[in-house]
């Protein structure tokens, strides 16, 4: 993904929103971006990162999330992967 496509996606958000970069769902190594996922959030503790959904979507309940998977606590972010 090339910055004026980043931009172009990310141009209503926020500029204080904070972006965690991961190269898939299950953070398992870095690569370049190819996809956004909105209404995230996150938290970091010392020894840990954890990544939630901020808000339950269509799309979500389509591939089988429910409320039990929305993170309440945390900041909001993006997770491009």
């Amino acid at each position: 993904m090339k910055l004026g496509e980043f931009r172009e996606l990310t141009k209503d958000l926020s500029d204080d929103i904070d972006i965690i970069l991961s190269s898939d769902e299950e953070g398992n190594s870095y690569r370049n971006a190819f996809h956004i996922d909105f209404d995230m959030k996150y938290t970091i503790s010392r020894c840990n990162c954890s990544i939630g959904f901020g808000k339950l979507t269509q799309e979500l309940i389509d591939d089988g999330y429910g409320d039990g998977d929305i993170m309440e606590d945390g900041e909001d972010c993006i997770v491009v992967y």
